[in-house]
């Protein structure tokens, strides 16, 4: 399986890192330590403006589904 971007990127732009076990940008490469590490945090500040931008879409997808995932909790 395959993660679309937008326009930045295309499919073409990235490679399979066999040793890694993900794909990389052919441009700039892997990261030296591949994906986000336990150092890596993301402030809560942007946690919280994702999680109200993403609100509506989460409640149509728990409608959809008749089930309720309790992705608010910022952890």
């Amino acid at each position: 399986m395959f993660c679309y971007f937008s326009s930045t990127h295309a499919q073409q732009d990235f490679y399979f890192e066999e040793d890694k076990g993900f794909y990389c940008l052919k441009k700039t490469g892997c990261t030296k330590k591949g994906h986000l590490d336990t150092e890596d945090r993301v402030d809560d500040s942007v946690k919280r403006r994702l999680a109200e931008f993403l609100e509506p879409y989460n409640r149509a997808l728990f409608r959809l589904l008749g089930r309720d995932f309790d992705w608010d909790e910022i952890e």
